[in-house]
């Protein structure tokens, strides 16, 4: 994104080079790191990715010119350009780099997000990432119902229990699953009477849950038991948003 303007405050490039203005937004797009190109009499200076401001000039009049790194879908830009949020993954991080201000001055906050070690990153939308990952109820009552599940969920700091939004994150459940120690028991997942907990999955998954008495699929849901009885799980799996 090219606009006329500089960078102010106290942050300090990385780079700085004499070349044309072309080539100094350009090396700034060929750089991992860069994040905006500042080109005035022919010098070009390069930031990183992180926390700055810019001053927008309304013309070229002075010569002052930034070029800015956005990631955008292929096919549109955002509405409104300063009041937007870039979202990305790469190997298993969740890059955000968001925009805000008003008037002739843009602040640009970076920061960049990754899953502990017991989870695994998935993403749910072009904006939605999360943490995904299967835990157990301690060995002195391994067994315990969907409510003591979900408290057990927010009290070892993740988000809300949660349930597979699709084929990828259900054989991703199945796999942990299938490897621990716990491999016998049902994994609880989101869901009490059609009340859930993380909105992004999509509701009951009718593959992986039983149906009441009355055939009506509005109990908890369960990952794993062989028959249709009442059980209590003994396993859960959770998300934590990045």
């Amino acid at each position: 994104m090219l606009i006329y303007g500089e960078p102010i405050g106290s942050v300090q490039p990385f780079q700085q080079f004499d070349t044309s203005w072309e080539q100094c937004y350009s090396d700034c797009y060929d750089t991992d790191n860069c994040l905006i190109a500042h080109h005035y009499q022919s010098q070009c200076k390069l930031y990183e990715f992180g926390t700055l401001s810019i001053k927008k000039i309304s013309s070229s009049a002075d010569g002052k010119r930034i070029g800015i790194k956005r990631s955008f879908p292929e096919d549109k830009c955002p509405i409104n350009m300063t009041a937007s949020t870039d979202v990305w993954s790469e190997d298993g991080k969740v890059y955000r780099n968001s925009f805000s201000g008003s008037g002739s001055t843009w602040n640009l906050n970076y920061t960049v997000s990754k899953c502990a070690s017991d989870s695994r990153l998935f993403q749910r939308s072009s904006d939605i990432f999360l943490c995904l990952g299967l835990i157990y109820f301690p060995s002195s009552n391994q067994c315990q119902n969907y409510t003591q599940a979900s408290s057990y969920c927010k009290n070892n700091n993740w988000r809300s229990i949660t349930a597979p939004a699709n084929e990828e994150e259900l054989d991703y459940f199945i796999a942990m699953r299938t490897t621990s120690t716990n491999n016998k028991n049902p994994i609880w997942v989101d869901g009490m009477n059609n009340i859930f907990e993380d909105p992004t999955h999509g509701g009951y998954n009718q593959s992986m849950i039983c149906p009441d008495n009355n055939g009506i699929y509005s109990m908890c849901g369960y990952i794993g038991h062989d028959t249709c009885d009442a059980f209590a799980g003994t396993t859960f799996v959770f998300s934590d948003f990045l």
